[in-house]
């Protein structure tokens, strides 16, 4: 017969079992799930995206190479366009590590490749890859061209999985070329001076020989004067490079023998030329230098000039000419001694409108005036624009005045008048009780100005009879009290006001 003390022993071990699976269950969790995995009989473990997609696999390869092989993985993006510096026969090509279209360099990278091209519009493919930069974070390798010329370089990602992302912009570059001879002519030399096969080749060898000629064994002081004459020296043979400096003066050089094709672009540079004319060219647009420097435009018709006497002033300076406007008719621009003056060929000006800068002091002005044609002087318009005072005693300010005594100068504007002296408004009072004032205040404005001026006026077709008074006090730049009186009530009265500033 069991008892209380058999049931609660039995409880007890029960507990105990259920605690040793927990802890059981506990490591079992924190442990490594391939703890002890492996990948037998020559398999490969696939890995898988999200989407169920496969992204690579990790073993034995097909071709019996273990190895982490990408697959279905995306383009990298598109490098920055490559620097380049010109090298001897080749371009030295750098990749600073950045990208276009990306902020960092994506993980699966192989490397970049150079590809270089006849056009700017040229598709990158194995014909035209010529290095890869394998460091990530950027590098320079220098590459050799075909040729001399200008090639296109641009630059392609590709990732381990030997997908190209989008070619960079293309840059041109150009090869530095040796100064002198280009070095392959030597080459060639060297090949026909080996090849036995070449008729006189071995003969050329064996008489004339390294060991023969030593470097400047054959120099100046070993030749006697005048040994060597025209007669002696092949046409053509002789080369700028085989002349010294200084040994040839013009009592050698035949009169018209040097021409200029064969004057070096740089020979003249620092140099000074006399003679009467020096152009570019005799006719059509062209650049003409005697006394003045003279511009003419492709209809051979003087367009702008540098001369020391100008059509009006007869002042040093340069003159530009517009022979479409007017007609058969030229206009001109002087630009001289800080001012500018305008005019037309064939007419009189009594004043020649100008276009003027000039200081008093530490004050900066410009004048624009209209000139006056003549006979007669009629006077002219003067626009003159004033900066401020570094003290801040004057403002800045524009004035427009006639210049000759007695004459006006209007004004007239086609758009609307603004001043900021000047505010105008329109305000309603209602009188409730007749012949008695009633006012309303206008305030918030900010009229310039030191001294202000009130207006008022009531729009009524019945004044002195409806409207028996209209007044304004308390005049300021910040606004007016209007006083309306009528001898009839609660009749809304529209009233036009205005403050002028001084």
């Amino acid at each position: 017969m069991a008892n209380f003390l058999d049931v609660g022993t039995d409880a007890q071990r029960f507990a105990a079992i259920l605690a040793d699976y927990e802890r059981r269950l506990e490591a079992l969790e924190r442990s490594t799930q391939a703890g002890y995995t492996s990948i037998e009989g020559g398999g490969t473990l696939d890995i898988y995206d999200e989407n169920g997609t496969l992204k690579g696999s990790v073993g034995v390869q097909p071709d019996g190479g273990v190895a982490l092989v990408p697959v279905n993985t995306n383009p990298p993006p598109t490098p920055m366009p490559p620097a380049l510096e010109p090298v001897l026969a080749g371009l030295l090509v750098t990749w600073d590590g950045q990208w276009d279209d990306a902020y960092g360099t994506p993980t699966d990278l192989a490397g970049v490749q150079i590809h270089l091209g006849a056009t700017a519009d040229f598709v990158p493919d194995l014909s035209s890859l010529a290095a890869t930069i394998t460091n990530g974070s950027g590098g320079t390798i220098t590459v050799s061209t075909p040729t001399y010329g200008s090639v296109w370089v641009r630059l392609v990602a590709v990732n381990t999985a030997q997908i190209t992302g989008p070619p960079s912009t293309a840059v041109q570059g150009t090869p530095r070329q040796v100064d002198g001879p280009d070095l392959s002519k030597l080459l060639d030399l060297a090949t026909w001076l080996k090849d036995e096969s070449i008729p006189g080749s071995k003969l050329v060898r064996e008489t004339i020989g390294a060991d023969l000629l030593a470097a400047n064994a054959v120099v100046a002081g070993k030749i006697d004067a005048g040994a060597i004459t025209g007669r002696e020296i092949k046409a053509q043979t002789l080369e700028g490079l085989h002349i010294k400096a200084g040994t040839l003066d013009a009592t050698h050089i035949k009169a018209g023998s040097i021409k200029a094709e064969l004057i070096a672009a740089d020979a003249l540079n620092g140099k000074t030329i006399t003679g009467a004319t020096v152009q570019t060219g005799t006719t059509g647009s062209r650049i003409v230098m005697d006394t003045g420097l003279r511009l003419y435009d492709a209809d051979g018709v003087l367009a702008a000039e540098a001369t020391v006497g100008d059509l009006a002033t007869r002042e040093v300076g340069f003159a530009a000419y517009n022979n479409t406007l007017g007609g058969a008719f030229r206009y001109w621009a002087m630009l001289s001694r800080g001012y500018v003056t305008f005019g037309r060929d064939g007419t009189t000006y009594v004043r020649n409108p100008n276009l003027d800068h000039h200081l008093s002091g530490d004050v900066s002005a410009l004048e624009i005036t209209s000139g006056a044609v003549g006979p007669e002087y009629g006077g002219q318009a003067v626009l003159q624009l004033i900066g401020g005072d570094p003290t801040g005693q004057q403002q800045p300010q524009a004035r427009l005045h006639a210049e000759k005594l007695g004459t006006q100068c209007d004004l007239d504007v086609s758009g609307v008048f603004t001043a900021r002296n000047i505010a105008t408004g329109t305000v309603t009072i209602t009188p409730t009780i007749a012949d008695r004032p009633f006012s309303v205040t206008v305030t918030g404005l900010n009229v310039a100005g030191k001294t202000f001026r009130g207006f008022v006026t009531a729009l009524s077709s019945v004044p002195g009879t409806g409207v028996t008074g209209c007044t304004a006090t308390n005049v300021t730049g910040k606004g007016l009290t209007i006083f309306l009186t009528r001898h009839d009530t609660n009749i809304p009265t529209g009233i036009n006001w205005m403050i002028i500033g001084s």
